[in-house]
């Protein structure tokens, strides 16, 4: 007999040994709005973790970007998720003026 979530069950959130697979894969520290956050810190007690691959040299990303910062906007709180964009972008410059436009965390 297995349990099922019900449509209003609330997910689980990342357990201790997901959390130290983020840092394993992102490294102890994100790059927020406000400066660095800790990557541990910044994802406790989420339910996901969205890994956005992005660049802005890319026509279809920059096209796409404006409707994830919309659903992350949107929905983040209330499902408990954090997103994390990964750059593909060649430069610091490009970097920065992409990431000004999202409303989520990054790797530095």
């Amino acid at each position: 007999h297995t349990l099922r979530p019900t449509p209003t069950s609330q997910p689980t959130p990342v357990t201790s040994l997901a959390m130290a697979a983020f840092e394993d894969l992102f490294g102890v520290t994100l790059q927020g709005k406000a400066g660095d956050i800790s990557t541990a810190q910044a994802l406790a007690g989420k339910a996901g973790v969205l890994v956005y691959f992005s660049a802005h040299c890319s026509p279809p990303c920059r096209a796409f970007t404006p409707k994830l910062a919309e659903f992350h906007t949107k929905h983040a709180a209330a499902k408990s998720f954090e997103t994390v964009f990964v750059s593909s972008d060649g430069d610091q410059a490009a970097f920065d003026k992409y990431y000004g436009e999202m409303p989520w965390l990054a790797l530095p």
